[in-house]
């Protein structure tokens, strides 16, 4: 794929996710897949695997380039089933959807490897990643996004954050959805918030900060990625799940895994 060919992939896809608003809804029986970080045969098995199992949509929550072995290949395949499929897979935003995120954990570098003149790709990638929705609903039972809750004191309105830009700056109202952690992914154990060894702008967040927003939005599960898990998934609590799908590059000798999630619960598949 060249240059021009890639630009006008991406302005296709854009134009199809800049319909759709920045907290979606999902219904019927779903694939999540986690960070897949540019493991393309993850991607394609998960697109695989939704077909086979019969389910309504594939949800891919975030980070699908920087780091793996066939980043572009990744970013191509999704882009390519979002034009044909739309309405059967979505792609949500993680914090390494981000122009300043790739400069420094490679996305950019390997498109200059393959010959993609990056000055001329960096506008509509940007513009590619500003239109992606930043989180997911399926009513009566899961909050899907990349990171984790977002930090409030009070009452939260979820429907009124925003997309962000190209580079994400913590004062964006959905930078959290993106950046933060449940406080066990960190050994941290806050009443309610706490640091983040991500840096500035991040939080960790407690058991009870998860019961109080899922039951204010009155779901059962967090369903989120943003951390490397060596099995593929972790349980941190009764109600937070977090999934990991990229075994290559960095990451090879993961054992990925992704989760079927209804309204009858979430199973974790292979």
């Amino acid at each position: 794929m060249d240059t021009d060919e890639l630009i006008q992939l991406m302005g296709e896809a854009t134009r199809i996710l800049q319909k759709r608003p920045a907290i979606t809804r999902t219904e019927g029986n779903i694939l999540a897949v986690g960070d897949v970080h540019g493991d393309i045969d993850s991607t394609k098995r998960a697109i695989e695997l939704r077909d086979k199992l019969q389910l309504d949509q594939v949800v891919f929550i975030g980070d699908l380039v920087d780091r793996g072995a066939d980043q572009l290949g990744t970013l191509v395949t999704l882009m390519r089933e979002l034009v044909t499929n739309p309405d059967r897979i979505q792609l949500i935003r993680g914090n390494h959807e981000d122009i300043a995120i790739n400069h420094r954990f490679g996305f950019l570098d390997e498109l200059q490897s393959k010959g993609i003149d990056v000055n001329t790709t960096i506008q509509p990638l940007g513009e590619l990643y500003s239109s992606m929705p930043v989180a997911t609903i399926m009513d009566g039972t899961a909050f899907m996004v990349h990171g984790g809750i977002p930090y409030y004191n009070g009452d939260i309105d979820v429907w009124t954050i925003g997309k962000g830009g190209p580079q994400l700056d913590p004062i964006d109202d959905c930078f959290g959805l993106l950046w933060n952690d449940p406080a066990e992914a960190q050994d941290m154990s806050p009443d309610r918030w706490g640091e983040n060894l991500r840096g500035s702008g991040s939080y960790t967040f407690s058991k009870k900060v998860v019961d109080e927003f899922l039951d204010q939005l009155g779901l059962k599960y967090l369903v989120r990625a943003h951390v490397v898990q060596k099995n593929g998934f972790c349980w941190y609590n009764d109600r937070t799940l977090s999934l990991f799908s990229a075994n290559s590059g960095r990451y090879s000798g993961i054992k990925i895994a992704y989760a079927e999630v209804s309204e009858h619960g979430i199973k974790i598949i292979r």
